[in-house]
């Protein structure tokens, strides 16, 4: 939802914190990627937590309802107003868990272009996090490679799954497991491995399946 007000847009929508750097004493600028408006990089010079008497201060990895405003002339964004739906705590508990995260965001703010609305990668992003919330029960690993896959497919740059990890000498009961959690939605992924007992599945495959469908997707 937007609208115009002379020379400035003003957006309502929801979004998560890719990324926050400092620029000075004052200025912080945050990397969102906001539904229907892709990834836009908004300053918080005009935001004050203090004022709006919020404890809740926006990290990254926050999800939330921005209220931006676009400057046309100058072509810039900035924070208006926010209400954080949910924090990065259980994240930031988690060293794998957060470094993940980090390597995620950083893959979308290198080739994904700027204001260009993905809003299945988007929620394939917010997926990811919520996973990544619950990595007690969900393998870091199972993460990483449920989001890069994901994103081939919607790309359409995804191999079959079954052929490429059955060359990969990956066996039948690792490559159900992988092809579960690409179909899986992410409850059902996180009800997976709560109950999934298997001595046939090597723990650390999921690794190597990450870092598999990593290599392929930088390949291309």
């Amino acid at each position: 939802m937007f609208r115009t007000d002379g020379n400035e847009i003003y957006i309502n929508s929801e979004g998560i914190v890719l990324s926050l750097s400092s620029y000075g004493d004052k200025n912080i600028y945050a990397g969102l990627f906001i539904m229907n408006h892709g990834i836009i990089r908004a300053s918080l010079q005009h935001y004050s937590p203090v004022k709006k008497n919020t404890s809740r201060e926006l990290q990254q990895f926050s999800q939330a309802k921005f209220e931006l405003v676009q400057n046309k002339k100058h072509d810039k964004y900035y924070i208006k107003d926010i209400n954080i739906i949910s924090d990065p705590s259980a994240i930031n508990m988690n060293r794998e868990a957060l470094h993940t995260a980090f390597r995620l965001s950083d893959l979308l703010e290198k080739y994904l272009i700027k204001r260009y609305a993905d809003n299945d990668l988007l929620m394939n992003f917010r997926s990811s996090m919520r996973l990544l919330e619950c990595s007690n029960i969900v393998p870091v690993s199972a993460t990483e490679f449920r989001f890069i896959w994901l994103w081939l497919e919607e790309w359409g740059l995804a191999p079959d799954l079954i052929n490429f990890y059955s060359s990969k000498n990956f066996n039948s009961s690792e490559i159900i497991l992988l092809t579960q959690i690409q179909r899986l939605n992410t409850e059902n992924v996180i009800k997976l491995f709560s109950y999934h007992v298997n001595q046939n599945i090597r723990m650390n495959s999921l690794k190597i399946a990450s870092d598999l469908a990593l290599n392929f997707f930088n390949q291309k």
